[in-house]
């Protein structure tokens, strides 16, 4: 996990920025939770179990900067709430089930040719797209 942030460390520092504290804490818990998004609550109750000085304020701030930097991805997902995962430089999609809330990624993506055939029909240049399928996991059907 320490070479990982050296690489962000590095990529934070040829964009001009430092490796604060807190944003360190930040990175830290987008590391732990690599495999599961997070809101900036969520990023925040877990920065401020060991750095209670830590505001939300913070919080949001570092990753907006992480997003602006490309090291966090920020996902919109249908319930209203943002939320943020490490950027894996691999496209992925979500499945969410509708009444537990488990959210399971999946490294698949399909609409690779539906983006050329649009950009064949509409000569819109497509630089990303984000889907996530709503329903119910294995557990709560």
């Amino acid at each position: 996990m320490e070479r990982k942030v050296e690489k962000f460390e590095e990529r934070i520092h040829s964009s001009g920025y430092k490796l604060t504290p807190q944003r360190r804490a930040v990175l830290d818990v987008l590391l732990k939770n690599r495999n599961h998004p997070l809101t900036p609550e969520g990023v925040y109750q877990e920065v401020k179990r060991f750095h209670p000085e830590v505001g939300l304020t913070t919080v949001y701030r570092s990753l907006e900067l992480l997003k602006e930097i490309k090291i966090a991805n920020h996902i919109h997902f249908h319930e209203g709430t943002d939320r943020y995962e490490l950027d894996h430089q691999r496209h992925h999609h979500y499945l969410v089930c509708l009444n537990c809330g488990r959210i399971e990624k999946k490294g698949v993506c399909l609409f690779k040719k539906m983006q050329e055939e649009l950009k064949k029909m509409t000569n819109f240049r497509i630089t990303e797209h984000c889907l996530t399928f709503f329903g119910y996991c294995k557990k709560c059907q």
